[in-house]
């Protein structure tokens, strides 16, 4: 009696042991198809996913940013030449013997030194377009005297100067004191400059600082024109840059 209990419990395990086996080498193999089936999409996501964060990194990238729709916002840099390299703006107007602007920037301009007369600040022009062949020139001056290094550091190749499109204009006291120089910022009228340019259209294009983004370093009396609304919308936007700017979403 004993040994047919044995023998039945014995078969009764062993059933349930094979049972859990195959339950357990099913689960395993559906798992297995699952996974197989879903790599293609995982894969897809994935491949999707990179493409997206290389696609943005490209965005922010000033060198290789689609070019604006608006022509007042043309991002001009030393790795971002004008096309063609000796392109000249029409419409330009004078302000002064020998420096012009574009009309638009000569208007505002124009109005911005009437604003800072206003404010007691007796200001001026102290250069504005500037074509492919004086700016060669320019550059060229500076080489010969700083040598390559240096020049590239304070003076822009020709092609690739802002000057050239005829919506930069550099300003200055009346009087000469601290043209094109950093201590210009310090200056009453100076400071007077840099919180209102945007009222007219104009933003500090080579703010303190921000070498790294703009590839020059501090230029106070550097103004670039990119019109009035955008101008605001830089200001209210927080941007430090024109390249900040133009890569916010």
């Amino acid at each position: 009696m004993i040994a047919v209990l044995v023998l039945v419990v014995g078969g009764a395990l062993t059933a349930a042991i094979t049972m859990a086996r195959n339950n357990a080498v099913n689960a395993a193999a559906s798992q297995a198809a699952s996974s197989s089936a879903a790599s293609p999409t995982t894969k897809a996501a994935t491949e999707t996913a990179a493409a997206s964060s290389s696609s943005q990194k490209a965005d922010l990238d000033p060198a290789t940013m689609p070019e604006s729709e608006d022509p007042l916002l043309m991002l001009v840099r030393k790795d971002r030449p004008l096309k063609p390299l000796d392109f000249t703006p029409k419409n330009l107007v004078s302000l002064a013997p020998g420096k012009t602007l574009i009309a638009e920037a000569a208007t505002q301009f124009e109005k911005l030194l009437a604003g800072g007369a206003a404010a007691g600040h007796s200001l001026r022009i102290e250069s504005g377009y500037r074509s492919y062949t004086a700016q060669e020139n320019l550059f060229n001056r500076y080489v010969q005297k700083y040598g390559t290094a240096y020049a590239e550091k304070i003076s822009a190749r020709p092609g690739t100067s802002e000057h050239q499109t005829g919506l930069a204009a550099d300003i200055g006291l009346s009087n000469g004191e601290c043209s094109l120089h950093r201590c210009f910022g310090d200056t009453t009228a100076g400071q007077w400059v840099a919180q209102n340019a945007t009222d007219y259209g104009f933003i500090i294009r080579y703010p303190d600082n921000q070498a790294a983004a703009t590839g020059y370093n501090y230029e106070p009396w550097h103004l670039r024109y990119i019109g009035v609304d955008q101008a605001k919308a830089f200001a209210k936007s927080g941007a430090k840059t024109l390249e900040e700017f133009l890569t916010k979403p």
